[in-house]
């Protein structure tokens, strides 16, 4: 099968293969990643309002190059769909992964509290619970175990455990321990939160 009559089929579509007869300005309006390889060429056809009404290889050969030459671009023209259209694919499939970053200044200081506690060993709980001064807070202890439904996540050789709603709430936040002129304690930067109140324990 030639690269002229090729199609391809990616995840169940069948698509129309770019061909050397394609109109330049079609082909610079449905695959900008396959143009790219032209320019890489020297062809900079789909700028001018004259040479955009010629096909492929009309504009590659008004540029001095060889019918092999023109075979092998188009070839990798389709390549540069393909690729596109996989990463594409790629991302809708793949699902983002949920995570809660604690940062090792802070699993060392809760390994440190948790064996001045007698829970050496105890995971930390994390949770968003209803209340607080601005509609939610952070209930934060230890745990030696997890419960039906959490999610364990292993952060610096300690388990943290929390519901599946609190990850939810809580993805992409960070736990830290600072250490502050007015005090120090664990502080949390949360994307998700909209608003929060001046003692950074509670958020909306």
């Amino acid at each position: 099968m030639s690269v002229k009559t090729a199609t391809r089929v990616l995840e169940g579509n069948m698509t129309q293969a770019i061909t050397k007869d394609m109109n330049i300005q079609d082909l610079a309006n449905k695959h900008p990643e396959a143009v790219m390889v032209m320019a890489e060429r020297g062809l900079h056809c789909f700028g001018c309002h004259g040479a955009s009404m010629d096909s492929v290889e009309q504009g590659a050969k008004g540029h001095g190059m060889s019918e092999e030459d023109i075979e092998q671009m188009v070839k990798e023209m389709n390549e540069a769909v393909e690729l596109k259209h996989a990463k594409k694919t790629e991302a809708v499939k793949t699902p983002i992964a949920s995570d809660v970053i604690v940062t090792e200044k802070a699993a060392a200081k809760l390994k440190e509290f948790a064996k001045a506690e007698g829970k050496e060993g105890y995971g930390f709980r994390i949770e968003v619970v209803p209340g607080g001064c601005s509609g939610y807070s952070y209930s934060m202890d230890f745990d030696n175990a997890a419960k039906d439904g959490d999610i364990v996540l292993m952060k610096h050789g300690m388990n943290v455990f929390m519901s599946k709603d609190s990850l939810d709430m809580l993805n992409g936040a960070t736990v830290e321990y600072v250490d502050g002129l007015h005090g120090s304690g664990f502080k949390i930067e949360n994307p998700n939160a909209k608003s929060s109140c001046g003692c950074g324990k509670s958020f909306a």
